[in-house]
């Protein structure tokens, strides 16, 4: 197998050098998530930077001397944040408190040829004249 030349990125940077954008996808990251989603991943952060601190503050004074990667605190704090996040969503979900907006495609507006008035809905009960 021998390589052609063509960078794996060349999707990506296509897109980058004409200028299209999938227009479904939100400027803002946090666009996607509603106000109690938006409160979680903020409490997530907060819970994975409170893990980090514990460690460097509490724990890592009884580990021996020498020099440990910035991966040994690190993990344990996101595992923590992980786990935090993964039970409130679920709690959050069996509440039917969403946390993610529903997508453009799937809303559908108040009066649209999809979504008819309830004037404009022939009732199969009423006689035609």
């Amino acid at each position: 197998m021998s390589w052609n030349g063509t960078p794996l990125t060349h999707g990506f940077m296509s897109a980058m050098e004409t200028g299209t954008k999938d227009e479904s996808s939100p400027k803002n990251p946090l666009e996607a998530f509603t106000l109690p989603g938006r409160l979680l991943v903020i409490a997530s952060i907060m819970v994975a930077g409170g893990i980090f601190y514990w460690n460097v503050i509490y724990i890592s004074e009884n580990f021996p001397s020498g020099i440990y990667p910035l991966t040994f605190l690190l993990i344990p704090s996101l595992m923590g944040s992980f786990l935090f996040m993964g039970i409130s969503t679920l709690i959050l979900s069996l509440l039917k408190i969403p946390t993610r907006k529903p997508p453009q495609s799937m809303i559908i507006p108040a009066h649209s040829s999809q979504n008819p008035s309830p004037d404009d809905l022939e009732n199969p009960l009423d006689e035609k004249v």
